[in-house]
Formats: structure tokens, sequence, C-alpha cells
């Protein structure tokens, strides 16, 4: 069990990293793919197992022309297991420069999309 004490240290050290987080413009843009390219989602995959550390990752329903939030599944259960608690990964499609990338919001680790074309999400198609 956790002490309050540590609860209340780390409530307060998340708080801050999030108000530092927000201060810091790293010039990214929030963004969707500008057209489905043949292996777009293959390469969307390959960054996504990177974030998450995982080999094999699936995609959560979504049309990324649409939305920038990119959500990976968790694993799927094992054959002794009957539930699992985990949660999908939400990742962040961005454009910075002219690059499209997929970022871990509680990271921060970005990876880049080789070969992938991106738009910003306020821009029309």
């Amino acid at each position: 069990m956790v002490s309050r004490e540590t609860g209340v240290w780390f409530v307060c050290a998340t708080l801050f990293a999030f108000a530092a987080a927000c201060q810091t413009d790293s010039g990214a843009r929030p963004a969707v793919l500008a057209d489905p390219q043949p292996g777009a989602l293959d390469e969307v995959r390959r960054a996504a197992s990177v974030l998450v550390g995982r080999a094999r990752v699936e995609l959560g329903a979504g049309d990324l022309q649409r939305q920038s939030v990119v959500s990976v599944l968790p694993p799927p259960l094992g054959p002794y297991e009957t539930h699992s608690l985990a949660r999908p990964d939400q990742l962040n499609l961005v454009l910075m420069g002219s690059g499209c990338y997929l970022v871990h919001p509680e990271t921060g680790q970005a990876e880049g999309l080789a070969g992938v074309d991106c738009r910003a999400l306020n821009e029309a198609p």
C-alpha cells in the first residue's frame, strides 16, 4: 500500500512535470495522414511498437485521416487469464517541421514515420 506522503509527492511531481511540458514549445502540431498510401499503417504499427516496447501491436479502431490519436490495444490475454485491467496506449500523430512523427504523451518519446505524408489536423484536405 502506498503511504499518503508518497501519494502526495507523486501527485505534486506529476503536476510539475505536466506544467513544465505545457510551457515548452516543440513546434509539434497535431496531424492526420494526408492520403491512404500503401504501407502507411504498417509504418504507424512499426513506430507504435517501438514506443510501447512490444514486438507486435494491434491498432484500435479509428480513421487516421480524421483524428490524430492512435490507440494501441493491450496485448491479448494469456491462456490462463480470464480478464485484464490493461488499458490501451494513446499515441499522438504530430507534424514537427515537415516530418510526421508518432509521440508517446507520457514519455515524450517520438518515432519518425518514414515515407508517410501527414498534414496538420486543422488544414483542409
